[in-house]
């Protein structure tokens, strides 16, 4: 696992071909928002990771445009053939994800050690129907 990245916004760390993001609060104002949704597109050019956790633990507010955000980022990366997961949200933002059905669209795991196991054992099978 390769030391974090941090900005104002969210902390980023490198586990193999996992790219992990734990959101900073708060990312509920406009200002935040689009400085984070620049942050997100530019984690596509930055990183050969198609594999990107979202780590949740420290925002317990969502607000449509971040939503918005998280919906383009998946799509990207799906076209790109790597997965978006979430991970630590709030019992709050849960509700917003299961109400809006978003956990249709994204894996939500309690913790992020769940996750990073998770999305590690997916990648090994992807990477072993390849060679198969």
């Amino acid at each position: 696992m390769t030391p974090m990245t941090a900005t104002h916004l969210m902390d980023i760390q490198h586990d193999g071909n996992l790219l992990i993001v734990a959101l900073r609060h708060p990312v509920n104002d406009l200002a935040h928002l689009e400085d984070l949704e620049d942050a997100l597109r530019s984690l596509l050019s930055l990183h050969e990771q198609r594999m990107i956790l979202i780590d949740f633990a420290e925002v317990n507010l969502v607000v449509s445009r971040l939503i918005n955000s998280l919906l383009l980022l998946v799509k990207r990366v799906r076209a790109e053939g790597g997965q978006v997961h979430l991970c630590n949200l709030d019992t709050k933002v849960e509700r917003v994800f299961k109400t809006m059905k978003l956990d249709r669209v994204f894996d939500i795991y309690l913790t992020r050690e769940e996750g990073v196991a998770t999305m590690r054992a997916l990648d090994n099978q992807y990477r072993m129907a390849q060679f198969a």
